[in-house]
């Protein structure tokens, strides 16, 4: 897990990209592209980003648990802006971006987990 700290930055791309898949997947009636879409994800992950960071600051000077409301402020941003980004869409949409952040970080954690699994399994033959 110490990659994962070490490289946070890639880390939030890969996931970014897969979140993009995901949303590609589920707006198809949108004629957004891939890369579009992509640039929405490395900007509203980036704001989530600076909402943990934040919060983060915030909890390590007051010592309020504030860090889980980090998260929530990111992931509402997240639906915010990508209700603003997919104009038109109502409450089946939000749902839908809700859906694709679930999957895209479900492939990223999956994805983790098998490399980590893979390069153990090497490593002990």
């Amino acid at each position: 897990m110490d990659a994962l700290e070490s490289y946070y930055g890639y880390f939030n791309l890969l996931i970014g990209l897969f979140i993009a898949l995901w949303i590609k997947l589920l707006f198809r009636r949108f004629n957004y592209t891939l890369f579009e879409i992509l640039i929405l994800m490395c900007y509203t992950l980036g704001v989530g980003t600076l909402f943990h960071a934040l919060f983060g600051l915030a909890e390590g000077i007051t010592g309020w648990e504030v860090e889980r409301l980090g998260a929530a402020f990111s992931l509402i941003y997240f639906v915010v802006a990508g209700r603003s980004f997919f104009e038109g869409v109502g409450f089946g949409g939000v749902l839908k971006l809700l859906l694709a952040y679930m999957l895209g970080s479900l492939v990223m954690i999956f994805l983790v987990i098998g490399l980590y699994l893979l390069y153990h399994m090497n490593m002990g033959a």
